[in-house]
């Protein structure tokens, strides 16, 4: 067939389609008029709508993000990051065969969710995440909405509890009503759903964990920064195998963490910081849960040792252990991480030295400043070619930084106050490129000031022995914003 055949017969088609019946037509037009339809950012055909008394006459399956089937009734209505202005119609609820309904990222579309909706059995998404829909979640919809799969509210201004009659949808796969003010518990009847996703964080809920929680189907929980306390049941890391995120930081959760893990193969992101959890880091389940790529568990109250079965997470790129009261040495085998691309370890009581970084080729960001590591840095560090921050301060460190990081071509922060730092400053400063912070105050730094890098920012020398001239391309330097060497032995002190 021609394409001058296919294109006639498609225009044909679209002639001889017939109307969408009078309520879903007028149901739209509705839309349009309490959405400010004049205001949109496509509205194409929409507001050349022909309106007679309450009813259009004519087709409305060539309006911008309408989409019917082949009687003509609207089944896909998508008018996401349209600016759509102003409150969603009852009369909406006229969609009956309605499947999808797309009206997120309008900020500026408010009100309260229609219980009116719920007579939408057909409807299997509703997407109306970033507006600024207030109200509570209508009970209506938990009864009536049988065939929903997706329920995203978040990012809105909705209030009130999760309905205890969710588990009536039973075909619900995606709960989002994350950074909203919903209140009160986490309904217990979750746990006769077969969720794959809970998102609610950000909210004002509070209580336990429910027990026993969820479905093996859930692969995503993310309840962080709410009120939630008590402990983790151990439901959550026996059953539930195909959990690969688990996010619960910013809570009330004490306890400790389980010396089992027999359900966690499949997690991959763990973060439970800013919690009271207390306790050691167990071994066994860092042995066990291999998949795992962000551990974070920072602000704590965690003790003991780094278990040396750290080295068995081969696929963890971040580890965050900083501010807790964990003790002991660095095992060599947390430096044997390749993929690890951020390692954490502020304000613990770790001593001893730093092991051999060789193997840390993804290492972007080294912290572990409040401390008591001591020791000279290892003269490998040089060869950590993507490290861009380092921060040591307050540790007991001696000697000075090893001559080739500066062959480092994206180190640009450097902080290490508070130790016990000497020698002289290398000659070769200004061809650390990258470097646009050094911090080393407070240390027995001497010598004379050599040529500063081009992209230093700030320098804090202040406290140390440093002697003779200022830099001779101090005058050149543009980036430079703060200079401070007070305490020292330089001929002409400067303070930008």
């Amino acid at each position: 067939m021609s394409r001058l055949a296919v294109l006639f017969l498609a225009v044909q088609c679209a002639e001889t389609q017939s109307p969408v019946p009078t309520p879903e037509s007028a149901a739209l037009v509705a839309l349009y008029d309490s959405t400010d339809g004049s205001g949109w950012t496509k509205s194409d055909n929409w507001q050349n709508a022909d309106k007679t008394g309450a009813s259009y006459v004519g087709l409305v399956c060539n309006w911008y993000g309408v989409d019917c089937d082949g009687t003509s009734n609207v089944l896909y209505l998508d008018l996401k990051s349209n600016q759509l202005s102003g409150t969603l119609p009852d009369s909406l609820a006229s969609l009956t065969a309605l499947i999808d309904l797309v009206a997120s990222h309008n900020q500026h579309l408010g009100g309260s969710l229609p219980a009116t909706l719920s007579a939408m059995k057909d409807l299997e998404w509703m997407s109306l995440w970033n507006n600024s829909i207030s109200g509570t979640i209508p009970s209506s919809y938990t009864h009536s909405l049988s065939a929903m799969t997706e329920l995203d509210v978040s990012l809105n201004n909705i209030s009130g509890t999760l309905p205890s009659t969710l588990s009536s949808l039973n075909g619900l796969k995606l709960l989002f009503v994350e950074q909203n003010f919903i209140s009160g518990t986490v309904p217990t009847t979750l746990d006769a759903m077969g969720l794959t996703q809970f998102l609610a964080h950000t909210n004002a809920i509070s209580g336990t964990l429910p027990t026993p929680g969820f479905k093996s189907t859930i692969t995503t929980i993310a309840l962080h920064t709410n009120g939630l306390s008590g402990t983790i049941p151990d439901t959550y890391w026996n059953n539930m195998t195909n959990l690969a995120e688990l996010d619960l930081m910013g809570n009330w959760i004490e306890g400790t963490l389980p010396t089992t893990m027999p359900g966690m193969q499949s997690l991959t992101v763990l973060t439970l910081y800013h919690n009271f959890l207390s306790g050691t880091l167990p071994a066994d389940p860092l042995a066990t849960t291999t998949a795992l790529e962000m551990l974070g568990l920072w602000n704590n109250s965690l003790s003991g040792t780094i278990p040396s079965d750290v080295g068995n997470l081969t696929k963890l790129t971040r580890l965050e252990l900083n501010l807790n009261s964990m003790s002991g040495t660095l095992p060599p085998s947390l430096f044997n991480l390749t993929a690890i691309s951020t390692l954490w370890l502020d304000s613990n009581r770790i001593s001893g030295t730093l092991p051999d970084p060789t193997n840390l080729t993804a290492l972007r960001d080294l912290s572990f400043p409040n401390n008591s590591i001591s020791g000279s840095l290892p003269p490998e560090l040089g060869r950590v070619t993507n490290l861009q921050w380092m921060v040591c301060w307050k540790n007991q460190l001696s000697g000075w930084f090893p001559t080739n990081v500066s062959q480092l071509p994206y180190f640009s922060y450097l902080a290490a106050s508070r130790n016990s730092l000497s020698g002289t400053l290398p000659s070769d400063l200004q061809s650390w490129t990258a470097l646009e912070f050094l911090i080393s105050d407070r240390n027995f730094i001497s010598g004379s000031l050599p040529s500063l890098p081009p992209a230093l920012a700030m320098m804090l020398l202040y406290d140390n022995r440093v002697s003779g001239n200022l830099p001779h391309n101090l005058a050149n330097t543009t980036t430079l914003q703060t200079m401070v060497c007070e305490d020292n032995r330089i001929l002409s002190l400067i303070h930008i």
